[in-house]
């Protein structure tokens, strides 16, 4: 039976800065994000606000899934069969969702 149980050693404040340093010399401090990669990860788009937009597609080729913002700012998940509005979706692609309206919703950028 377990009567007594150690508590850890705390780990020093610059542990995490530490080991992404050892781990990633592009790494100062915690936070930091080299500006290349700011640069290659970051698109600008205007964000319609009046119909729904597909923010990323992800998932297994044969089963894909899109996050969806919607016009109300919701941000939900949705793949072929789920319902958006009175739309279906029927198809989910790379960039873009097919609803059964025909109407294609791709991500911005």
């Amino acid at each position: 039976m377990l009567t007594r149980s150690l508590r850890p050693k705390a780990r020093p404040e610059t542990f995490v800065v530490q080991a992404k340093a050892k781990t990633d010399p592009a790494v100062t401090s915690e936070g930091d994000t080299p500006a290349k990669v700011q640069d290659i990860a970051t698109t600008e788009a205007t964000l319609p606000g009046s119909e729904p937009m597909v923010l990323g597609v992800f998932g297994k080729e044969n089963a894909p899934h899109a996050l969806i913002r919607l016009p109300n700012g919701k941000v939900t998940e949705v793949q072929v069969g789920s319902r958006i509005g009175a739309q279906q979706v029927i198809a989910v692609a790379a960039d873009a969702i097919v609803l059964s309206n025909s109407k294609r919703l791709r991500m911005p950028g």
